[in-house]
């Protein structure tokens, strides 16, 4: 058995000897000697509540490439009037680009919406417990893109797509059951953080297990 273990030992060290963690680039590299415009995101709340999404998007890109410059631009109406324009096409950016010396342009769309109440029967359950259940969730949909002025081109896009639970009841045919309620705001901020992590995660370095020969 001593032997067995030993060898154990020595087979788990070599193998972990033979891997190491690596850094791998962003998947989207910015240049750092440019310059990014960021418009505030559009954001159809029907919940109420939404965080400061343009802001946060910001700091998950420069979380991830530190010394990036971003310029806040304000809303899609105050901008398009500064240079002039009825839409954000590509003369749009282009002017928009040279009056305030940007290269690219980072737009988005945030939606949320609260889905009606939905009851859930589970018959194989019977009577007990958990048969009957009937849930409130919120869902979101987070959308970006960055665009180059000159060009009008997009470079990069990325999106998420997530729900998270409000409230919830369950209970059985008797009328016994229970009555969960979350923090709404809490809940909010939650989902927004989780869809802007992964709406950004290409701007961000990760990390993998590689063999060494």
């Amino acid at each position: 058995m001593k032997v067995s273990i030993a060898a154990a030992a020595a087979v788990l060290a070599c193998s972990c000897s033979s891997t190491v963690l690596v850094q791998v680039p962003p998947r989207m590299q910015l240049d750092r000697a440019q310059t990014i415009g960021i418009v505030a995101f559009e954001v159809a709340d029907a919940a109420g509540g939404a965080p400061n999404v343009s802001t946060r998007f910001v700091e998950a890109i420069q979380h991830g490439q530190p010394g990036v410059a971003v310029v806040e631009l304000g809303s899609s109406a105050a901008l398009l009037g500064a240079v002039g324009r009825s839409e954000l096409d590509r003369d749009a950016l282009r002017e928009i680009g040279r009056k305030y010396e940007l290269d690219a342009v980072l737009v988005g769309a945030l939606r949320m919406h609260e889905q009606q109440p939905r009851l859930d029967v589970d018959l194989d359950q019977g009577f007990e417990l958990g048969a009957v259940r009937a849930q409130v969730r919120l869902d979101g949909n987070l959308e970006a893109k960055l665009v180059d002025t000159e060009r009008g081109a997009t470079v990069w896009s990325g999106s998420s797509a997530r729900w998270i639970e409000l409230a919830s009841v369950s209970g059985d045919s008797a009328g016994f059951g229970s009555v969960s309620v979350a923090d709404r705001q809490r809940q909010v901020e939650r989902l927004v953080g989780d869809m802007i992590a992964e709406a950004s995660a290409d701007f961000r370095p990760s990390y993998e297990r590689r063999r060494v020969d």
